[in-house]
């Protein structure tokens, strides 16, 4: 009887990793890191397609030839990377900045790729973007824009294009907003913009365009120039906004002090805050006369200059006196 060796085709043996299904390849990719991932998607096609979607899941680009990469790989290809994408992180990292990888020096047609790559992100929720020259607002001016926001970090100047933005994101939660214009004039948002925003972080001026948004925590920013229109949007703030949980107030020169915390505790805010920023210890005895006694707040935070700590008698250790 003839016999023959029989060696196991390469082609069919179950070895092959050509031939598993798409669900091992995702599952394998699911417990792989960011770095993982990278080096996964480059030893095959099955592998790239598999971990792609997880790699441009969030993107954060930090410098600009990062961005403009970045930026290029979501076109490609008929931009089929782009769904993956749901954030967004673009800003100059100082240690890569040099005279030619710098997003202060990027011209316009580097903005263009930026502005084209994002009618692509269809799913994109977070977006956060460090702009040094704050001056390229002009990219979200864009009415090929499918996204809707949850985040917004906008290091962007506070003007009809970022206004115009902002009147499309109806299910914003979180905005972070860096610039006012002091000296132009301020774009006001129209009523019923932003209907789910629960949390601001920017310019007193800014706020003040908010008082319809049911905002949960705030935090302004002031000048020399926007600390004394603080009480007046504080004011109206205990007037209408009745969901405020938090609030904060930097930069608030000491002579705007106890007008704000009086009117704070004359309004409707002094039976739901529950966090208020920033006091300067000098008034804090003050403060304390007309407003801790009535008050009980959770937290208060103070700006501490300078500190004489009292030594108890028993034990020796230092505390603040009241």
């Amino acid at each position: 009887m003839l016999t023959r060796s029989i060696r196991p085709d390469h082609r069919t043996s179950p070895l092959n990793m050509v031939q598993l299904p798409p669900e091992i390849y995702s599952a394998i990719v699911s417990y792989a890191s960011t770095r993982d991932l990278l080096a996964l998607s480059r030893t095959s096609k099955a592998f790239q397609r598999a971990a792609e979607p997880k790699i441009y899941e969030c993107m954060i680009l930090r410098d600009a030839e990062s961005t403009f990469l970045g930026c290029h790989a979501i076109l490609a290809r008929n931009a089929f990377r782009g769904p993956y994408v749901r954030r967004i992180f673009i800003y100059q990292d100082a240690r890569r900045a040099t005279a030619r990888n710098n997003l202060s020096a990027a011209p316009p047609q580097f903005w263009l790729v930026i502005q084209h790559a994002l009618t692509k992100t269809e799913n994109l929720e977070t977006f956060c973007i460090h702009d040094p020259t704050i001056s390229h607002s002009w990219i979200l001016n864009h009415t090929d824009f499918k996204f809707q926001l949850r985040e917004a970090t906008l290091r962007l100047p506070w003007d009809s294009n970022t206004v115009s933005f902002l009147q499309t994101q109806r299910k914003l939660l979180i905005l972070s907003v860096a610039d006012a214009r002091d000296d132009g004039p301020l774009f006001p948002l129209p009523p019923g913009a932003l209907p789910m925003l629960e949390v601001f972080s920017g310019p007193a001026l800014v706020a003040a365009e908010l008082l319809g948004s049911p905002l949960k925590r705030v935090q302004m920013t002031t000048d020399e120039e926007t600390a004394p229109l603080v009480p007046t949007i504080v004011a109206d703030l205990g007037k209408i906004m009745k969901t405020l949980r938090t609030l904060s107030i930097l930069g608030l020169p000491e002579e705007f002090v106890l007008e704000t915390v009086h009117l704070v505790a004359t309004s409707v805010l002094a039976s739901q805050l529950r966090y208020l920023g920033l006091l300067r210890l000098p008034m804090m005895r003050e403060v304390n006369r007309s407003f801790f006694p009535v008050y009980p707040y959770r937290y208060m935070t103070v700006w501490v200059r300078m500190l004489t700590p009292h030594s108890t008698s028993n034990s020796g250790t230092s505390c603040i006196a009241p």
